[in-house]
């Protein structure tokens, strides 16, 4: 399985950037995902060539890790703007 980010839920369809490279984007449909996802949620996914996810599992705690990160720096740039 290879790790993914949910970068944007469009209507029925699930924007995917590999972890590994995040200049593709690979979009498939929100049927296909058991519970809801969230922009910004990581997954391990096993994902076809045709696009089908054959498997998923929501990293939970990884999710939370890049978000408490991504908090802290912007609060670092927020505070150096205010000086």
């Amino acid at each position: 399985m290879e790790r993914y980010t949910v970068d944007a839920i469009e209507g029925e369809k699930v924007v995917l950037l590999p972890s590994k490279n995040e200049c593709d984007r690979i979009v498939v449909s929100m049927k296909q995902f058991s519970s809801n996802l969230s922009d910004g949620d990581i997954i391990e996914a096993t994902i076809s060539s045709e696009g089908k996810v054959m498997e998923y599992k929501l990293l939970s705690d990884e999710t939370q890790n890049a978000f408490k990160k991504n908090q802290a720096l912007l609060q670092k740039i927020l505070n150096k703007n205010k000086k």
